[in-house]
């Protein structure tokens, strides 16, 4: 990054070497009646219906301005980035439909609270209960009997599963089916960052392999160097909006269609239709017994072992996380 100059603004200071037209577009929403037309024409618009444009006089009317001039020079600012001036009135473009997204992921419609649950479904690793918990945006179920999967600070222990989870995805929803609705959530965004396609934006994403140097899989047991059970790391990282993820190799191999093609084969339909804690249907039960190796560091390659009624599958992994190779 180049050094900062007095003159610029800390807008342009922080955005220009990286993006310089993040610049302009932030600057567009550093204005209430900007804000408010934004959210004026989301009130108004309505999925599969032409007729929710507003007129000028309509959306100054919603917005509450009475100084005409100052409204046309706001409302032009935001036209051509957030907003598409037509025959018939103003509509939201998908960028300004965005914004409104983005504050409703972020905070919800209505602030639904949600208080800790316990559930039904016992810890995987212990067989102790757990309970289902909402905080700082994050899903979570934790074992309240053992270290559950992975530990991070600042967030209860026991940890089974952690997700980003919006807050509108509360709404109207029990315990039971919010950890239903992540469940369908991750299961989908696995799919896409495993296909190299970003989930929040649709960028280029690219996959690293990490493990831990240290870790001791015959102890079964959460490492104390890596705070995690699992050793081997799938870590994705989107190129444009960098927004990244990281899941357990023994969970990304799942996704790969030779392993699908694997276990459909062994299973029965009903078996499918039950669904873990992993977001994949019961027959991947046996994705906890896994045995992911570390083969080779140079060229790097991990071997992971996929066993279903007897009947094993070898997958070969490199450094990018791609299977290289696939045996029986």
């Amino acid at each position: 990054m180049t050094p900062p100059s007095q003159a610029d603004s800390p807008l342009e200071t922080v955005a220009n070497p990286v993006a310089p037209t993040m610049a302009d577009a932030f600057a567009l929403l550093s204005n209430e009646t900007r804000l408010a037309i934004l959210l004026s024409l989301w009130e108004a618009s309505a999925p599969y219906n032409e007729g929710s444009a507003l007129s000028f006089a309509e959306l100054r009317k919603r917005v509450g301005m009475q100084d005409g001039s100052q409204f046309t020079y706001h409302l032009d600012k935001l036209v051509g980035t957030f907003v598409r001036r037509t025959d018939d009135g103003y509509r939201l473009r998908g960028t300004g439909r965005a914004i409104v997204w983005a504050v409703i992921e972020g905070v919800g419609v209505e602030s639904p609270q949600f208080e800790a649950s316990e559930l039904d479904e016992p810890c995987p690793y212990c067989g102790g209960s757990t309970v289902l918990r909402y905080e700082d945006a994050h899903l979570l179920v934790t074992c309240t009997e053992c270290e559950g999967r992975f530990s991070i600070e600042g967030f209860p222990p026991g940890i089974v599963l952690l997700q980003t989870f919006s807050p509108a995805g509360l709404t109207g929803r029990t315990p039971e089916e919010i950890l239903e609705a992540a469940t369908v959530q991750r299961h989908h965004r696995h799919a896409m960052l495993f296909e190299g396609v970003c989930p929040r934006c649709a960028g280029s994403v690219a996959s690293t392999l990490f493990w831990c140097g240290v870790h001791d899989p015959a102890t079964g047991a959460v490492c104390r160097a890596c705070g995690r059970r699992d050793r081997f790391l799938v870590r994705f990282t989107c190129a444009v909006c960098e927004d990244g993820a990281q899941l357990p190799l023994s969970r990304a191999v799942v996704l790969h269609p030779v392993t699908k093609a694997f276990y459909y084969d062994c299973v029965t339909d009903e078996e499918f239709r039950v669904a873990d804690f992993d977001g994949v249907p019961s027959i991947w039960e046996a994705v906890r017994g896994h045995r992911p190796e570390l083969a080779s560091e140079d060229p790097v390659r991990i071997s992971v072992t996929v066993s279903c009624d007897g009947d094993e599958l070898h997958l070969t992994v490199d450094e990018s996380a791609t299977v290289v190779g696939v045996s029986t």
